[in-house]
């Protein structure tokens, strides 16, 4: 019996041993080796990357075939041979001495070869030359500055070897050629060490063009720009893991407005949708304007520069599946609006870190969007400026923590700059303007306005913060601001103002974090309401004419301060609506100051829909009744603002809500969603 036991024990041994010497043998062999002469591989060029899908691929192969093979198998095996990665499949029948199949189900990783024989026949295999992987291939779309990212180099830079770099444009533009560019690289090289996996950047970006060339078929560069990409995108397996996008010079240049930038945008986006159906939303970051030094300046340029960065900004932080790709305005300008090689590894660090955000969020933190301005202070004529950190804690100067750059101040559009005699950062989240006289009203304070805010091509002191980002990078530009943050209230020297903010998530679902106070339906009064800072105030909310129900079909996204929660859900009346009507809703605030001032700020979003939905809020207290209307249909964060408010004398301040007069709903649907209470207090400045 032991005996019988080792005999097939041996022939085990003996099976494994021919299984391993198989694979083995993989690697020994060539085409030309086959055991049947003229079995080849074609079809793939060496060190092609196709786009992985949930983790795997599919690789598209053909070659050709001898008299006597009809049918062919195929194996993937690893670049040195050694270790299949997928078992046979038949994949192609032969015919007219010629096949062709799809071998899908490859898992991520690479370099691999393709492996092929007559179907199930145990012979030596033709081993296909050529290596190629399954990865991420990003398409990377734009201007000129993109560009330079592939064809901009500082000195040699050593590629990672499981990555490829596509240039479209090549030397002089004539079409594919070698990249040498250090922001590509460092780039790509950044992406395959954290995502594990191949990487391929398209380079399909075209210098000079305004997004009119990508979105308006008629455009006469629509061939250069749209079509050559989507003709590369298709050689390249037609699939693709993310977008990145830097444009917008050309546009900023020649007057182009927020909102038309905006709308070419979204045209960009949908298509993009649409030519990656399988991920939708399909990643996007969207890198923000940089300065330019075109002489003689366009008359439209600073507005130009200051409505395409809004534009930016707002649009990549509203529309799901999008990032903000991070701020270029601190690059060092060498000519028009270029930048030295050093300062495209920066841009590939920022663009890195938010694409790793938009793959991997839970990862990788939203960094790239940086700090914006929040708030403002004023007494006489030093001005204190709030900055909202993003993932930062505290702010610093480029060169030093006083004479920072890039401010300006003034009474309202129209009205001329003041003059700022000094500034320091004085908090971790404030900056101290000084003056050089007492303007005697309410200031706004700009932040890096117009085609450069510097006077050359050389950055100024601009203002950072310490985030931490790709690479071991810390510290980015706080985000331009060229509508303005203003004062609400002008204040003489022997007095400050006291500011207390109350936030309320008027809804039903999703409750919001604290601080924010909820009203959830069918809830009509909340008391103690809680400012910003998490203490409880005087302040009251009664519900005296109630709203009809509650829904969740707003937006479900952030917009600037306002989570998604705040959004997402509203409260809302109207007539006949399944056999009820509220023709008018309407609050009560109590417990207010009636020697304070009031800002009242109501907002709702309803998606899905698109008819007119305007909303009229009315406020009532001490004068003359305050109304605003808002749009709600497919609203993604836009308030009414009704500031200047006095309480009654009892501390009271009345809001009424329904449907307004450009509504065109045939029940007149109104709507609140949250409600934003700033109080503004003056009083005698303490000792120090």
């Amino acid at each position: 019996m032991s005996i019988v036991r080792s005999y097939q024990e041996i022939v085990k041994v003996r099976r494994l041993l021919w299984s391993v010497a198989s694979i083995l043998l993989v690697a020994s062999l060539s085409a030309t080796l086959s055991a049947f002469d003229g079995l080849t591989v074609t079809g793939l060029n060496d060190l092609t990357i196709v786009q992985r899908q949930a983790g795997v691929g599919a690789i598209l192969v053909s070659g050709a075939a001898p008299a006597g093979v009809s049918a062919i198998e195929a194996q993937v095996v690893d670049e040195a041979g050694t270790t299949a990665v997928t078992p046979w499949t038949a994949i192609a029948t032969a015919s007219g001495g010629a096949w062709s199949g799809r071998l899908a189900g490859v898992p991520q990783g690479g370099w691999y070869r393709i492996a092929v024989r007559p179907t199930g026949q145990a012979v030596a295999p033709t081993v296909g030359t050529a290596r190629w992987g399954v990865g991420a291939v990003v398409a990377c779309l734009g201007q000129s500055n993109m560009v330079n990212m592939f064809y901009v180099s500082a000195g040699p830079a050593a590629s990672d070897p499981r990555t490829r770099l596509r240039g479209y444009r090549g030397a002089g533009g004539n079409g594919p050629g070698p990249v040498v560019g250090n922001g590509a690289i460092r780039l790509a090289n950044s992406l395959r060490a954290r995502l594990g996996v191949p990487v391929l950047l398209l380079d399909y970006a075209q210098p000079g063009l305004p997004i009119a060339a990508w979105t308006v078929p008629t455009d006469a560069n629509w061939a250069a720009t749209w079509q050559g990409f989507t003709a590369g995108l298709r050689a390249a397996g037609g699939d693709c893991e993310l977008v990145l996008w830097h444009q917008g010079a050309n546009d900023a240049l020649y007057g182009a407005t927020e909102a038309g930038y905006r709308r070419s945008l979204d045209t960009l986006y949908a298509n993009l949708n649409a030519l990656v159906p399988d991920r939708r939303p399909l990643p996007f970051v969207c890198a923000l304007q940089n300065r330019g030094d075109y002489q003689p300046k366009p008359a439209t340029a600073d507005d130009g520069y200051d409505r395409v960065r809004r534009a930016q900004w707002l649009w990549a932080n509203a529309t799901p599946g999008v990032v903000p790709g991070g701020a270029t305005i601190d690059m060092t300008l060498v000519d028009i609006g270029h930048w030295t090689a050093p300062d495209y590894e920066v841009l590939a660090d920022r663009l890195g870190q938010s694409a790793l955000h938009a793959l991997l969020p839970a990862d990788y933190p939203a960094t790239s969007g940086g700090a914006v301005l929040s708030g403002l202070m004023q007494s006489g004529r030093t001005v204190r400026v709030k900055v909202r950190h993003d993932a930062g804690t505290r702010l610093t100067g480029r060169s030093a923590n006083t004479g920072l750059d890039g401010f300006v101040v003034d009474t309202g559009a129209g009205t001329p700059v003041l003059n700022v005699v000094a500034s320091r950062i004085s908090a971790a989240d404030e900056v101290e303007l000084t003056l050089a006289a007492d303007p005697g009203a309410p200031v706004r304070v700009r932040y890096l306005v117009g085609m450069n805010p510097f006077p050359s091509k050389a950055v100024g002191n601009l203002l950072y913060d310490d985030t931490a980002y790709l690479n071991g990078r810390v510290g980015l530009p706080v985000n331009a601001e060229s509508a303005g943050i203003a004062a609400l209230v002008a204040q003489p020297p022997a007095t400050v103002t006291v500011l207390r903010r109350v936030a309320i998530d008027v809804g039903g679902g999703r409750p919001t974090p604290a601080p924010w106070n909820n009203l959830v339906w069918p809830a009509r009064s909340l008391a103690a309401l809680r400012d910003d800072a998490g203490l409880a105030t005087p302040f009251a909310l009664t519900v005296t004419e109630p709203f009809l129900n509650n829904n969740g079909l707003g937006v479900d996204a952030a917009s600037g301060a306002i989570p998604a929660s705040a959004l997402v859900d509203f409260q809302f009346g109207g007539a006949n609506f399944q056999g009820q009507s509220a023709t008018r809703a309407a609050i009560k605030l109590s417990g207010l100051d009636p020697t304070a001032t009031y800002t009242l700020s109501m907002g709702a979003s309803r998606t899905g829909v698109t008819d007119n939905r305007e909303t009229r809020y009315t406020a009532v207290g001490a004068g003359a009744p305050v109304v605003r209307l808002l749009q709600i249909a497919e609203n993604r964060g836009t308030l009414a603002v009704a500031d200047g408010l006095r309480p009654a004398a009892d501390g009271t301040l009345m809001l009424y809500v329904d449907k307004g007069p450009a509504n065109t709903t045939i029940n007149g649907f109104f709507y609140l969603g949250l409600l934003l209470i700033v109080e503004v207090r003056t009083v005698a400045a303490g000792p120090g």
